[in-house]
């Protein structure tokens, strides 16, 4: 695990500005820094060292000296392709996974990177054609940003904040900072900045002197068709999550793993286990107070029984108010722009704590949901009739607090498409964002409603929702969730719940195939009740949900942070983002049946991300 960076085709010719770069993002790679020039290329990589302890220096160079490579990530497929390789006569120096991708390179080209199984950000460098290539792993695990230069120049890096040497007095993006307080996040390719882009998943940069364009990569697509009943379906399911799982455990440091007590972590944890003696358990713990999404908020007492069950050790980290509050400046600073996942807050605390207890990599239950079919919102997804839908755009969403039941599955059953895939578990609507944005800072704004037009395209089917969640949920959220807050303190993360044949086998068979004994994952569940006592085979969905709504309403510095976000003195309202009456209509949307404290979190930490970028801090 690394962070990379570099630039080529500027007017900077030397690695000055390079190693400036690389000083951004020591977090990601504390250990060791390496550069690399060739005439008008300067590349270069920061080290955290996982596997190879001693040799793994950077950048990999293939065996004709040609290809020269500085990279991010982990290959898990490593062993199987070296040796593919070495019966071609290819010969390696070091035992580290980053040496495959330069002589792959070499053999194959560009076709080469549908072969990686893996999390990687890649900046290959091909002497021969004189080509730069920056690439992207196949869910968006890693991340990669770029900015196009004159001359067809590009800088790149694995954070935002490297590329202030190139972009100067950077222009806000207004319709990424519309769409933000909808997704919580502003959706790629775009970032905050106009002139910022993140390389696609599945997709690379590939520049020289006579193109600058992006291309994207298949995946193989592996075949299930022999799979017909249930039983070759659940035994398939284990055999490929374990498989996934034991080659996400390559590692020379300690591994340990999240620990909720929901079924996911718990099928992580229970099969790392059974492999390394000696886990380390990591878990969140609120005061006792009410999730609204759930019901208690807190589950640390439920994982610390499951870690005892399975003789490992259970660390456990007291989220309050004020220690929440505490974080949002070191959340801020590692987010690539303005980030409002709260939960957030929890993988940011819980990895500074395994930090501190020297372990550098992290497994996460991430990703099941997606693969499986198993947030709650499926559930009324499962119960509507496509076949006579209403196609009517209504006004509400999941987040209301005042219809459920009936009335919530007719309200659903009446939605378009587009509309649907909103309300399922997005946040602001466009009417609230018109409420508090300044109408002529973003009066040329689309609806980010647009994001679900594909929806309304395709055969309705609730499976498409399952893979909309998968392309953009996962990446978006998700995997910048876990990768950003982890990398804060060095601290790798894996989410053996996604690999390349899992993608597969999701994308093989149907949300009814999942959904067994009329449970959300209930293939996931019987795959694996041997290893888990009955109370975490049975129970319910419980998602990792911060107590936001409940400290905006009833913490006093929590409420302060609030008038601040939306008063005069803010940046928001400096920046011409917000409205003169935004504070009123903020407190008429506080009296709302609805839960609007991710809402009125996006608004708090783009606030914070202006204070702290405008002044030195960040790009």
């Amino acid at each position: 695990m690394c962070g990379i960076a570099g630039y080529y085709k500027t007017t900077y010719n030397n690695e000055d500005v390079l190693l400036k770069m690389l000083n951004t993002m020591k977090n990601r790679g504390p250990d060791d820094q390496a550069t690399f020039s060739y005439k008008d290329l300067h590349m270069g990589s920061r080290r955290l060292a996982i596997n190879d302890l001693l040799s793994g220096d950077q950048p990999f160079i293939s065996v004709n000296n040609k290809v020269k490579v500085c990279y991010n990530g982990e290959i898990y497929n490593y062993y199987e392709l070296k040796k593919f390789l070495e019966k071609k006569g290819y010969s390696f120096k070091t035992k580290c996974d980053g040496e495959i991708i330069c002589n792959l390179f070499q053999e194959y080209g560009e076709k080469s990177f549908h072969m990686l199984e893996g999390m990687f950000a890649i900046s290959l460098w091909c002497e021969r054609s004189e080509t730069l290539f920056l690439v992207r792993d196949y869910i968006g695990e890693k991340p990669l940003y770029y900015s196009t230069l004159n001359n067809n120049g590009v800088a790149f890096g694995s954070n935002i904040n490297c590329l202030k040497f190139f972009v100067q007095s950077p222009k806000l993006n207004y319709q990424g900072i519309w769409d933000y307080p909808t997704f919580l996040w502003i959706p790629e390719p775009d970032t905050i900045y106009e002139n910022v882009f993140s390389i696609p998943k599945s997709s690379f940069l590939k520049v020289n002197s006579r193109t600058c364009k992006i291309i994207s990569y298949n995946i193989p697509n592996y075949s299930f068709n022999k799979i017909k009943s249930n039983k070759q379906k659940i035994e398939h399911v284990n055999e490929l999550v374990t498989e996934s799982l034991e080659q996400r455990l390559i590692s020379d440091v300690p591994i340990g793993t999240f620990l909720s007590s929901g079924l996911d972590s718990s099928i992580i944890t229970a099969l790392v286990s059974q492999r390394i003696s000696d886990l380390k358990t990591f878990s969140v713990g609120f005061e006792n107070i009410t999730d609204p999404y759930h019901g208690n908020a807190d589950e640390s007492r439920l994982a610390n029984d499951f870690s005892k069950l399975l003789g490992v050790e259970n660390y456990k980290i007291h989220i309050s108010d004020k220690n929440a509050l505490e974080s949002l400046n070191i959340f801020s600073d590692n987010s690539d722009g303005p980030f409002g996942v709260s939960s957030g807050i929890g993988v940011l605390l819980l990895a500074e704590e395994a930090r501190k207890l020297g372990v550098k990599v992290l497994l996460s239950g991430d990703g099941a949901d997606e693969i499986f079919g198993g947030y709650s919102w499926y559930q009324p997804l499962n119960d509507i009739d496509f076949d006579n839908w209403k196609n009517i755009e209504k006004n509400m969403t999941m987040q209301q607090t005042n219809i459920k039941g009936k009335e919530l599955q007719q309200s659903l059953n009446n939605m378009s498409p587009e509309y649907l895939g909103y309300a399922l578990h997005y946040y602001a609507h466009e009417l609230e964002k018109e409420k508090i944005f300044n109408s002529e800072t973003f009066r040329n704004c689309k609806k980010s409603l647009r994001y679900f037009n594909n929806l309304n395209t395709m055969h309705k089917s609730i499976d498409n929702y399952l893979e909309h969640d998968r392309d953009f949920y996962f990446t978006n959220e998700m995997l910048r969730k876990l990768d950003r807050m982890c990398m804060a303190f060095s601290v790798e993360s894996r989410v053996p719940f996604f690999s390349r044949k899992l993608r597969s086998f999701a994308k093989n068979f149907k949300f009814k195939d999942f959904f067994l004994d009329d449970q959300l994952k209930g293939i996931l569940r019987s795959a694996f009740k041997e290893i888990l006592p009955e109370s975490i085979i049975k129970r319910k969905k419980h998602g990792f949900n911060f107590p936001i709504d409940y400290w905006i309403k009833n913490s006093k510095k929590w409420k302060e942070l609030v008038l601040h976000t939306f008063s005069n003195d803010s940046e928001l309202f400096k920046f011409n983002l917000i409205n003169r009456e935004s504070q009123k209509n903020v407190n008429e949307i506080l009296k709302q049946k609805k839960l609007n404290g991710h809402t009125l979190f996006c608004y708090i930490m783009l606030n914070i991300w202006l204070e702290r970028s405008y002044n030195g801090n960040n790009c």
